[in-house]
């Protein structure tokens, strides 16, 4: 799909075949729809915002209390932030702040802690002063709700997703197949061929790929090195030349005189 979007040799070769830019668009529809792609847009505005908010609570809250809590109130500030509670991040930050309510709650009527009541009541107290009241409680903890109802329709559409995905994917390979097939027949350059995934580069040797589109060069062989003949070495001056022959025949080397 990319190869056909940024190649105008290629959009020619296919839309002689009725490869339309509805056909494209349709192609990245089906793509979208297969990897699971979801607009966020479609999420109620409503738990989009309270998660949003909740997420923005979590961390500064957090750490005002438990500055407020560490030296005063040791006790009260150990079981509030018991098993290392931390802010989370996103839709994890729905967990961590539902902890976080719940143990105010039980230090403000929980049965268990009936022998500390009264210092429970007085870091709760200064929780108050410092922004954490009970009605500010209250307010998260339905922001909590708001985005904790979404989770069983998250579910749902995320199973209505994979079975829509799973047709979309059939769907996308019979146009896939189609379209590459019909490719193969009217896209002529082999580079273009390999830019759309349908042809591989043929291997020249081990380290090195070529495309057979690129012309062939033939290479003229280096000439050959001759090695020059030795020169012939001279005689020693003290080699003693040999006579003439007596009987009149020239001597070695010597040319014989024609006759008259």
């Amino acid at each position: 799909l990319a190869a056909v979007g940024q190649s105008l040799t290629i959009r020619a070769a296919l839309l002689s075949c009725g490869y339309t830019a509805a056909v494209h668009e349709q192609m990245w529809r089906l793509l979208l729809e297969t990897s699971g792609f979801r607009d966020p847009s479609s999420v109620d505005a409503r738990v989009r915002a309270a998660i949003l908010e909740v997420d923005q609570w979590d961390e500064p809250k957090f750490r005002v209390a438990s500055a407020t809590l560490r030296h005063e109130f040791p006790e009260q500030h150990d079981f509030l932030f018991a098993d290392d509670l931390q802010p989370g991040n996103g839709a994890e930050s729905l967990l961590s702040v539902s902890i976080f309510l719940d143990r105010l709650d039980v230090l403000e009527r929980g049965a268990e802690r009936k022998s500390t009541r009264k210092a429970d009541a007085a870091a709760l107290a200064k929780l108050a002063v410092r922004g954490i009241t009970p009605e500010e409680r209250a307010r998260i903890r339905g922001l909590v709700e708001i985005a904790r109802s979404s989770v069983a329709d998250t579910a749902e559409a995320m199973a209505q997703d994979r079975t829509a995905g799973r047709k979309s994917l059939e769907q996308l390979r019979a146009l896939y197949e189609e379209w590459a097939e019909i490719a193969r027949v009217v896209v002529k350059r082999r580079a273009d061929l390999i830019r759309l995934g349908l042809a591989r580069r043929k291997k020249h040797s081990k380290n090195e790929e070529a495309d057979t589109d690129v012309e062939e060069v033939t290479m003229t062989p280096p000439p050959v090195a001759v090695a020059p003949r030795p020169a012939v070495s001279p005689a020693p001056a003290n080699e003693p030349i040999a006579p003439a022959p007596s009987n009149g025949a020239a001597a070695p080397g010597m040319l014989e005189p024609r006759p008259a």
